[in-house]
């Protein structure tokens, strides 16, 4: 069931289906968190909370966000603690102002980045932190704060990055980003990669 806890909607439960809803200006939480396994969160509006949809908890696996509008959220755009997640046909745009957020954040293994329009959030594009086995496939990434993708932790290895589109990053940073540079692994196909960087070393 539903409950408040300062979120849009905080759901713990499996196979559950959120759809069509507008979740607004939760600016203490999330516009939806969800715990569990096998949750699909479709076409919904998620703007001006703090976070916009949160995938919660390791323990959580197989949850898609698919056809979201995720806008204007005080920090992160979408956040996942969930392995085999599926992020696909989302817009996310305008997250993390003024604070510094990345429009995804994904700190679990085995997801899939499909095919989202990500723009102008205020930190990265899209960030792993110490999560492998990792595809982000499609999609445009533009105008981002700081790197449009950044990866990073010693185990962040095994990450596919398979034509996407980059443009505008800011010119002080990085199209790619490796802040450890300890990964393996990592394969680039059909990407426009204008500069990168393996631990501030161009």
């Amino acid at each position: 069931n539903a409950t408040d806890f300062g979120d849009g909607i905080s759901l713990s439960s499996n196979n559950s289906l959120i759809i069509n809803n507008t979740l607004g200006s939760n600016t203490n939480g999330q516009g939806v968190d969800i715990f569990g396994v096998n949750n699909n969160i479709l076409n919904n509006t998620a703007y001006a909370n703090r976070q916009g949809i949160k995938l919660s908890l390791i323990s959580g696996i197989n949850n898609t966000i698919k056809g979201n509008n995720v806008f204007s959220n005080n920090q992160k755009g979408i956040e996942v603690i969930s392995d085999n997640s599926i992020i696909q046909d989302n817009i996310i745009r305008d997250n993390g102002h003024p604070g510094g957020y990345s429009g995804i954040a994904i700190q679990t293994n085995n997801n899939k980045v499909i095919n989202n329009y990500i723009s102008n959030n205020s930190l990265n594009g899209i960030e792993m932190i110490t999560s492998a086995n990792n595809e982000i496939i499609n999609g445009v990434i533009n105008n981002s704060g700081k790197n449009a993708i950044q990866i990073s932790g010693t185990n962040s290895d095994n990450i596919n990055i398979t034509n996407v589109t980059i443009r505008n990053t800011n010119k002080s940073n990085y199209d790619l980003f490796f802040v450890d540079a300890t990964q393996n692994n990592i394969f680039i196909t059909d990407s426009y990669i204008e500069n990168y960087s393996f631990n501030n070393t161009a």
